[in-house]
């Protein structure tokens, strides 16, 4: 491969502030997490990002293969050996347009979830959160653990999403 990861990262921030009426007391809370990978293969470490927009059809699965057909903004193919992260956002408001991400009938990357049929439900407007900076990641083999399905559940609406990886090719 002719390019280089320079850093990657994953930030995230959950708070809120919560005021008790009774006595005026308020409480603060603020929950944050970051990560960085550099370029290489082993812990805190990646080559490759992918990033894509798509569309899954209404009553459809839209499967991708990590150890296949994944290309990069310059055009190379990347043919994913272990996977440090996963991001996938529902991008609909509707309610109803829902997708499940998992439960590949016959090659699903399993070892992100405990089996290889179950599912993350994903609702308008939400989005999950993959991340393992292990050495191992979550192993991507061609052909038999190389499938990460989204489905649209709702039999409604297309719904448009946004996926990404970061991982080891």
């Amino acid at each position: 491969m002719d390019v280089k990861l320079n850093r990657a990262w994953v930030s995230l921030r959950l708070g809120w502030q919560f005021t008790n009426l009774l006595d005026g007391a308020v409480q603060d809370v603020n929950i944050t997490h970051t990560d960085n990978l550099t370029n290489g293969d082993g812990i805190h470490l990646a080559t490759h990002p992918w990033r894509q927009d798509r569309v899954v059809a209404a009553g459809a699965n839209d499967d991708i293969d990590l150890s296949g057909l994944l290309y990069d903004a310059f055009g190379q193919n990347l043919p994913f050996a272990k996977i440090k992260g996963i991001f996938v956002r529902n991008n609909n408001v509707t309610p109803g347009d829902i997708i499940t991400v998992g439960g590949h009938g016959t090659a699903a990357l399993v070892n992100w979830v405990a089996a290889a049929n179950d599912k993350v439900r994903i609702y308008p407007g939400g989005f999950m959160l993959f991340w393992n900076p292990a050495a191992a990641g979550y192993a991507v083999t061609p052909a038999s653990a190389d499938m990460l399905r989204v489905a649209e559940v709702g039999g409604v609406n297309p719904v448009k999403y946004t996926i990404a990886f970061l991982g080891v090719v």
